[in-house]
């Protein structure tokens, strides 16, 4: 489990999700992924900012 933090351009505010991932990269990716799927955001709108492992 990841805890990734960053900001959101578009909607211009902080976000903080946790996601199940293998990997730093893979959390990056399903974070940006969910966003696009959910909210309609485009990849380039979000800003990570930080990702740590969580228990």
């Amino acid at each position: 489990m990841y805890e990734v933090k960053g900001y959101n351009k578009a909607l211009k505010r902080p976000f903080t999700k946790k996601v199940d991932a293998k990997s730093e990269n893979a959390a990056i990716e399903k974070v940006l992924s969910l966003f696009g799927s959910n909210n309609g955001i485009r990849r380039s709108m979000i800003e990570v900012k930080e990702v740590k492992e969580v228990q």
